[in-house]
């Protein structure tokens, strides 16, 4: 019998479950993966091996959506911004939700500069309908999410830039370091994985 699952605490649940002093944990980084012979061969005891349970790790839709650099339209990126609400950390989600009401009030307006603050923020000045008005847009924007299904939230940074060009504005965010991000969190997912089930282990 093999069964497959995406869930950690499930997997773990099982594994504890039916495991045996022979069975074996066999972790494959490089593949997310990690499969659990329960009915491994004994010193003098062959088995079958046919009892297995493979764990393989499922990003969530969080990193998905975060893990890409992106390019946004005005009206794109006050979305965007809703869209992942919860996410933030710096800045909050109230003062990100601040920014994506100004960007989706103030559609018709002719962007006149855009100012790198000594904060390295950066202050767009606009008009609409003749009145001048302001905001800024923070550099850095720091999030928290889950990288993998079941996993803990980390810390991600994002490098915002942005290009004016005839009173419209692009934005565009980098993510910053995001394979160590992915990396750390995968081998914390698979350090906790081995810890809780307390098996005789291979990595491959």
């Amino acid at each position: 019998e093999e069964i497959k699952t995406r869930g950690i605490a499930g997997f773990i649940e099982y594994v504890n479950k039916y495991k045996n002093a022979d069975s074996l944990m066999t972790v494959l980084r490089h593949e997310a993966r990690v499969v659990v012979d329960i009915d491994y061969h004994g010193q003098n005891s062959p088995e079958n091996c046919s009892h297995v349970i493979t764990l393989d790790l499922e990003h969530t839709p969080e990193w998905t959506a975060w893990n890409k650099q992106h390019s946004f339209t005005q009206l794109g990126f006050a979305e965007f911004i809703e869209d992942n609400l919860p996410d933030f950390l710096s800045p909050d989600g109230a003062t990100m939700l601040e920014i994506a009401t100004k960007l989706k009030i103030d559609q018709k307006v002719e962007f006149q500069s855009g100012m790198t603050l000594q904060n390295g923020d950066t202050k767009f000045v606009y008009s609409v309908d003749t009145v001048t008005r302001d905001m800024t847009v923070p550099a850095i924007i720091s999030v928290a999410i889950p990288v993998f299904r079941d996993g803990s939230l980390v810390r991600c940074e994002f490098r915002m830039r942005f290009r004016l060009s005839e009173g419209k504005v692009t934005f565009t965010m980098k993510p910053n370091r995001l394979d160590k991000v992915h990396d750390d969190a995968l081998d914390k997912v698979l350090v906790d994985v081995v810890s809780q089930c307390d098996l005789l282990t291979m990595i491959a």
